[in-house]
C-alpha cells in the first residue's frame, strides 16, 4: 500500500482498515512496514508545535515546509505508530517490524535519478544480507499467522478426570484459499 505525500507511511490507515475488517481482534498477529528508504536526520528534532512557539519557523512558507518534510518522515510515523501501541516491549518486537534501507549520503537521491540506481540497489541488496536472518524470521512469522487452529471438542482428561488439564480436539486451517496447481 502506498500512502503518497499525505501519508508516505500508510501504517495507521492499513491498521484502521483491519480494525474495520476485523473489529473483534484487537491487534493484528502482525505488522509489517517496509520503506523505500531514507536518510536519517541530524541534529534535535522539536515538535512542531514547540519550533513555532519558540520561533524556529518563523513564516508561513517555512512552517508549510517543515510540516511537508515531517510528513514524509516515513521514519517518525512508525515510531509515532509504536508509541500508538498499547503493548510492552517484548511484544513490540514480537508483532511489528520496519524494514527500511538507509542511505549513508549527504541527500536523498531523487525520485526520478536513474543514475543513482545501482547504489540504492547496492544499498538495498547489503541491508538484505546484513539482515537476513531478521528478515528469515520475520517470513517465518508471517507464514506461520496465515494457519490457525480450529477446536471441535474441549473435555477434561478422560485418564486424570482432572478438569485443571484439559485436552482439545480439532484441525488446522488456514486465512487463505488453497489453490492446487497440478
Amino acid at each position: 500500500m502506498d500512502g503518497s505525500v499525505n501519508y508516505n507511511n500508510p501504517v495507521f490507515i492499513a491498521d484502521s482498515e483491519r480494525t474495520f475488517l476485523w473489529p473483534h481482534h484487537s491487534d493484528s498477529d502482525i505488522t509489517l512496514s517496509i520503506g523505500t528508504g531514507f536518510k536519517r536526520e541530524s541534529g534535535d528534532i522539536r515538535e512542531d508545535k514547540e519550533a513555532v512557539q519558540q520561533g524556529y519557523i518563523s513564516t508561513l512558507a517555512e512552517f508549510v515546509a517543515h510540516v511537508a518534510k515531517q510528513s514524509l518522515n516515513s521514519e517518525r510515523i512508525w515510531e509515532e505508530f509504536l508509541a500508538s501501541r498499547r503493548s510492552d516491549e517484548a511484544t513490540l518486537t514480537q508483532r511489528y517490524f520496519r524494514l527500511n534501507v538507509e542511505f549513508p549520503r549527504k541527500k536523498l537521491p531523487k525520485l526520478d535519478s536513474v543514475k543513482d540506481m545501482r547504489s540504492m540497489a547496492d544499498a538495498a541488496a547489503l541491508y538484505c544480507l546484513e539482515n537476513s536472518d531478521w528478515i528469515t524470521s520475520i517470513s517465518n512469522k508471517l507464514i506461520s499467522s496465515l494457519f490457525y487452529l480450529v477446536i471441535d471438542e474441549v473435555r477434561a482428561d478422560p485418564v486424570t478426570s482432572n478438569k485443571e488439564k484439559q485436552q482439545c480436539k480439532g484441525f488446522h486451517s488456514a486465512s487463505f484459499n488453497m489453490v492446487y496447481i497440478c
